[in-house]
């Protein structure tokens, strides 16, 4: 709702059971994302250089696929870690590719 508020495209993942609570949320683009989805793809269709920030809330189980979501200079900030804390993110391929985590 803040993203909104500030005039952002909101692209939300969701599980089938939260899917009505995202577009309540005032997402523009929501993707059923059940156990070990890849969405990077889903979202690449959408925006095909990227987004340009990722704001994921689960950790281990899909910090790699959020990584995958940005643009040059994007940013993904990780926190909360529901499925766990992420294996150590080397920085080198992500500043490769130009953008950053948090």
């Amino acid at each position: 709702e803040m993203a909104k508020l500030q005039g952002a495209t909101v692209v939300a993942t969701a599980s089938s059971h939260k899917l009505e609570a995202a577009q309540a949320a005032g997402a523009d683009h929501i993707l059923e994302c059940d156990n070990h989805c890849k969405f990077a793809s889903k979202v690449k269709d959408l925006f095909p250089n990227g987004v340009d920030v990722v704001y994921d809330s689960i950790g281990l189980k899909t910090a790699d696929e959020s990584l995958s979501c940005l643009k040059l200079r994007g940013a993904c900030v990780l926190y909360d870690n529901s499925s766990g804390s992420p294996a150590v993110i080397f920085p080198t391929p992500t500043l490769a590719a130009g953008s950053w985590c948090m």
